[in-house]
Parts: structure tokens; sequence; C-alpha cells
């Protein structure tokens, strides 16, 4: 299960659509360790990486969203928050329980950041540049 990186995802913002990629990236690799059956550690490694990823990215997001006084920022800074909790349980039990990451949870990953991007991402990157324009 993945999520090919395709023009209907991309923002137009170069360096918010580089941070997506990378996200893409990290879920396929988590997908392709537990696919093949890869060492456990392996596959908490790369689980973690995408939740300090997930972390900056969101930071970065948000400042560029309080730059422009994007007026949704509170709303899209709780899905952010929802969705830290929420990976973050999930690195929690894999890492102390030595649970697998098995399909639900790739599901929830990959439907939670493909319905982000769309969702979310996409509308806010167009209220930042028609912000972007219209500011002095």
């Amino acid at each position: 299960m993945r999520v090919e990186w395709t023009e209907a995802l991309e923002s137009g913002v170069p360096s918010i659509d580089d941070d997506h990629r990378r996200l893409l990236e990290l879920l396929d690799l988590l997908g392709q360790a537990r696919g093949r059956g890869l060492d456990a550690v392996l596959v908490k490694e790369i689980i973690r990486d995408l939740l300090e990823f997930f972390k900056a990215h969101f930071e970065r997001e948000e400042l560029v969203m309080a730059e422009v006084s994007y007026g949704g920022l509170g709303e899209h800074r709780l899905d952010h928050r929802l969705m830290i909790t929420s990976l973050g349980e999930v690195v929690a039990g894999i890492a102390e329980n030595d649970l697998p990451v098995d399909e639900s949870t790739m599901e929830f990953l990959v439907g939670w950041i493909s319905g982000h991007l769309e969702h979310a991402d996409k509308p806010l990157v167009a209220d930042i540049r028609r912000l972007r324009e219209d500011a002095p």
C-alpha cells in the first residue's frame, strides 16, 4: 500500500511539495520494510523518522501560515496535533510493546496523509498564495 506522488498532490509551493514527497518516501520505505519482513529495529527506526519528520514539517507549514496571517491556522494546527498524538501512540506501541506495523496502521497513515494533502494542504496553499498576493 502506497501513495504515489502525482501532479494532483502538488501544492505549487516547492518547499511544501518537497516535504510532502519526503513524507511519502518515508511511508513507502515503511511499507517496503514491513512487506519484506525486515528487522523490527529497522521498522521502528523508520516509523520514528516518520514521526520526527511530521513534527518538523508541521512546524514549517505552520510558520508559513502564521507569516501570512492565515485564518485557518488554528484548525489546521489542531489537525496536525491530532496526527502527532495518533502517530506518537502508534510509535509507542511499536517501540514499547513490539507491536507490528500491520495493515490497519498502514491504512491509517496512507489515508491520513493522502486526505490531508488533498483536503487541507492544497486549499491552504491556494489561500496562502492569495494572501501573499494581497499583501502590501
